[in-house]
């Protein structure tokens, strides 16, 4: 299997990490299955190209939410090669306040 044949399975896909992690897959030609709760955010990726692009809405924490995702990227391609579960997460930073993405570029005070 070459790289370009890998089936790539993204959570988080909506924003963020996941987000740039799912365009970068699609612009090599990669097959991808991106998720996340808010499914409507990921019709983007999907007009990119649909035939090699699947979005899927998911909770991670529901499990039939998650059998029913991997069932059809399954169903779409046969296989997954390669998982990224990427989350949306929150670190208490020093000084109070919350880390996410957006802000990790901003010093710490």
């Amino acid at each position: 299997m070459s790289k370009s044949d890998r089936v790539w399975f993204i959570t988080g896909a909506s924003s963020g990490f996941g987000r740039a992690l799912a365009e970068a897959v699609i612009s090599r030609g990669e097959r991808a299955v991106v998720a996340a709760r808010r499914g409507a955010a990921l019709a983007e990726l999907v007009a990119i190209d649909s035939s090699r692009v699947l979005a899927v809405p998911l909770d991670v924490t529901d499990a039939s939410a998650r059998k029913a995702a991997v069932a059809a990227a399954l169903a779409k391609f046969g296989r997954i090669d390669v998982l990224a579960n990427i989350r949306r997460t929150r670190l208490a930073r020093r000084g109070g306040g919350v880390l996410r993405s957006s802000n990790c570029g901003r010093r710490w005070s």
